[in-house]
Formats: C-alpha cells, sequence, structure tokens
C-alpha cells in the first residue's frame, strides 16, 4: 500500500484541560508550560503526525464553563516546536480579522524556527465581530473572498523575499542582494501592501489547513487547502463529501490526491459493544446536556430548544428550516448536521443533546478497538477519508494504545519518521 493513513491530535484530547475535573488537576496545571510540553512530547512519541490548536476570538460564555486554552495558540506552538523534535503543529489564525503582511511574516518565522512543522489552519471565523470593530460578521461570500485575496498576498510576500537573496557576501559586505527583494505593490477589493517581507520566506509553502462543508469553503478549500478537517457523522457523508471537495479539486487543475481529507472522530472504547456503551454513558451528564442547549442556540437563532422536556420529540416549530440556515452568516454546515439529528423520526431531545455533547456533529464510535479498526479501516480504503483529527471521546490515550497498532498490523498506518509536515503528510511540494 502505498497510501498511509495520517492521525492529527486534537488539543482538547488529552492533558490538563481534559483532565480539568480530576480532583489532582487545578487552574495552575491548565497554564503550565511544562504540562503542555509533556502533552506535545506524548503526542510525539505515540506517532501522531501532528498536534492541532483551534482559535475562537473572544470570550464565549458556554465554551467557557469548560476551561479553553489560555493562550494565542500561535504563541504557544512558538514555544513548544523548541521542546519537541519531530511533531507537527497546525496553528489557527483568522483572515476575517487579521492582515497578510503580519500573517506572512510569523509563519515565516516559525517556519524556519521548526524546520518546516507549522501549519496554518485557516479560517474565515464565525464569531468575533465585536471586537475587530464590525456591527455584524460579513456573509460567508464575503469572508471567503477576502480570505482569498489575504492568502494571494500571503503567498506573494513569501516570494517576495527568496532564499536566494541571502547571498552572504563577505568579502563586498552584503549579506542581502536587495536586488533580488521586490515589493509586490498588491491593491485589490480588500488589502492594498506595497511590501516585499522583511523576513525571508518559508523554502517551501507551510501546508495549509482548512475547514469547510459549505459551497464557498470546498471551493477555497479545494484551490487552496493541503488538508481539509471536515465534520461528517457517518459513512454516507463522508463519501458525499470526498466526492465533491475531489471534483472541485480537479476542477481547479491540481490532483485529487493532493489534498488530504481529514475528518474529525470521537471514540468511545470499551471491551465489546455493551461495555463501551457504558463508557459512554458516564459523559452523559446533567450540566453537559445542558450545555448542549446553549451550543446550538449559538449554531443558529431558529433552535429554540431552551425549555422543552427531555425525553419528548422535538416540535418541528422549535426547529430552523434550511431556508433559515442556508440565510445565516455563522457556521451553517454544523448547524445542519444538530438540525438533521433533530429531524430523525422519534429521536428524543436527550438523544439530540447527548450527540451533540460528546460527538459535536463528528464522526463517531462507540465500539471494541477491533471494531473501531475495522471502520477506519473502511472508511480509508473506500476514499472517504485519508485520516483522521482525534478528539476527546473517552480518551485519546486509550486510542493511541488500543487501536493504532490495530490499524499498523494491518498495515493502514505507521509512525512518521520525516522531519518537515509536508513530508509527514505525503504532501507534495509547493513552492
Amino acid at each position: 500500500m502505498t497510501r498511509s493513513l495520517r492521525l492529527v491530535a486534537s488539543e482538547h484530547a488529552f492533558g490538563p484541560i481534559a483532565r480539568w475535573r480530576e480532583p489532582d488537576v487545578t487552574p495552575a496545571d491548565i497554564t503550565d508550560l511544562d504540562q503542555h510540553a509533556t502533552y506535545a512530547n506524548w503526542v510525539e512519541d505515540a506517532g501522531f503526525d501532528a498536534l492541532f490548536y483551534t482559535d475562537f476570538l473572544g470570550f464565549d460564555p458556554v465554551k467557557q464553563l469548560n476551561p479553553r486554552l489560555p493562550f494565542d495558540p500561535t504563541t504557544l506552538v512558538s514555544a513548544l516546536v523548541a521542546r519537541t523534535r519531530h511533531l507537527g503543529f497546525i496553528t489557527t489564525a483568522s483572515t476575517t480579522f487579521g492582515t497578510p503582511f503580519h500573517q506572512a511574516r510569523t509563519l515565516a518565522s516559525l517556519d524556519r524556527l521548526s524546520g518546516g512543522r507549522v501549519a496554518w489552519n485557516v479560517v474565515t471565523s464565525f464569531t468575533g465581530e465585536g471586537n475587530f470593530g464590525l456591527r455584524e460578521l460579513p456573509a460567508p461570500t464575503e469572508r471567503y473572498a477576502r480570505a482569498q485575496e489575504f492568502l494571494d498576498v500571503v503567498d506573494a510576500l513569501w516570494a517576495s523575499y527568496p532564499e536566494s537573496a541571502v547571498v552572504d557576501d563577505k568579502a563586498g559586505g552584503r549579506y542581502v542582494d536587495v536586488s533580488r527583494v521586490q515589493a509586490i505593490d498588491h491593491v485589490g477589493e480588500c488589502f492594498s501592501v506595497s511590501g516585499p517581507l522583511d523576513k525571508p520566506g518559508p523554502a517551501q509553502r507551510p501546508v495549509l489547513v482548512q475547514a469547510g462543508s459549505s459551497p464557498e469553503g470546498i471551493a477555497f478549500a479545494a484551490r487552496n487547502a493541503d488538508v481539509v478537517f471536515v465534520a461528517v457523522p457517518d459513512f454516507e457523508q463522508a463519501l458525499d463529501y470526498a466526492g465533491r471537495l475531489r471534483a472541485e479539486v480537479a476542477a481547479t487543475g491540481r490532483a485529487p490526491d493532493e489534498v488530504l481529507i481529514m475528518p474529525g472522530f470521537r471514540t468511545f472504547l470499551g471491551r465489546d459493544a455493551a461495555d463501551a456503551r457504558r463508557v459512554r454513558s458516564r459523559h452523559v451528564t446533567p450540566d453537559a446536556l445542558e450545555k448542549a442547549r446553549r451550543v446550538v442556540l449559538r449554531e443558529s437563532e431558529h433552535f429554540q430548544l431552551t425549555d422543552l422536556p427531555l425525553d419528548e420529540p422535538i416540535p418541528p416549530s422549535h426547529l430552523p428550516t434550511d431556508e433559515q440556515l442556508a440565510a445565516a452568516a455563522g457556521r451553517r454546515s454544523r448547524a445542519q448536521i444538530y438540525l438533521n439529528w433533530a429531524r430523525e423520526p422519534g429521536v428524543t431531545l436527550r438523544e439530540v443533546l447527548e450527540r451533540i455533547a460528546l460527538e459535536h456533529g463528528h464522526f463517531a464510535l462507540t465500539a471494541s478497538p477491533r471494531a473501531v479498526a475495522d471502520e477506519l479501516e473502511r472508511w480509508f480504503l473506500a476514499g472517504a477519508a485519508d485520516g483522521f483529527m482525534i478528539g476527546y471521546g473517552s480518551g485519546i490515550a486509550q486510542f493511541a494504545d488500543q487501536v493504532m497498532p490495530l490499524l499498523a498490523e494491518r498495515g493502514l498506518w505507521k509512525p512518521p519518521t520525516d522531519h518537515d509536515l509536508r513530508s509527514r503528510l505525503g504532501l507534495p511540494e509547493r513552492i
């Protein structure tokens, strides 16, 4: 087999943040760099390709009921690259609220400091507008148009100061041949950037990650992304998404296999199916269900679930219509998954909230390690996934100890050996 299943670990899946309700974990542990470095070292030793840090720009009262990452993720990554050897890192930055020049020099710096181990999760953001002088969030079409221009400017800036400009002419007293460093003089709809970059650009383009299931998100990913994270709750939806994305990739002139599709995945492991269900049930607490009521309302104000009884079906009048979701400015794809769950015949509000609380719209399995390996193999061989981004579930350590060895035995996965992230993921060079 030429392909190998790729695995990324989520920041939320292990360490003091995941364990915060255990008696021995304190707030000081959550802000302790040594603890985060210990987690990164464990992720590296376990054989994951990368560690992923998401980001949300603003205080969210619902999310803050659980601890969030207490650092800007790029700041933390800059510390952790010095505490690890080969592990890749994926940090998040917004094109809606950021600026291309700042992001270009930040990523170029991190790329050199890490030896090509840092990727950028490109987000258009669905919250935070009030923190950046905006009265309302721009429509998805506007956000993606800005994101495309943002990336075009970043690419131009990276190319504006090539490595070849460093001539190190000691005799002539010239370290840089300034004639090889060129302004970009970009004037567009969203940005005016003269350039050039004031730091050397990366040796090759850092890995770009994107997560989006809307038509605009798929088109953007097809043109730009190397890796796509996606929330798809079942095999059929995953196959459909993979087919649509790969067709869009081919339409841009890229080879369809140049983009890795990595669905989010959570698992609740047990000795057998019954034991796994018992493990999952321990995570279904009253406060988790109440948080889920507020989480779904954040996705769309048209979910009216606050005063409904838990053990009865949800009246259709309390759910948004497809048209209402399509017109929303926020994260429509995740809201659509929750709406589909709520429309299943006979389902109760409790069952929907449990899925939201434990799965968050992602692919999830409650099963034995062998059954989990079987299903991951099915997705991989069918082309529904090139790898997975592993979230919390019942514990990422159990996944590493009990599932990853089974995948290795089947020749589906092997620990990465390359240093730079693009090579670890088997991605082609992009200059």
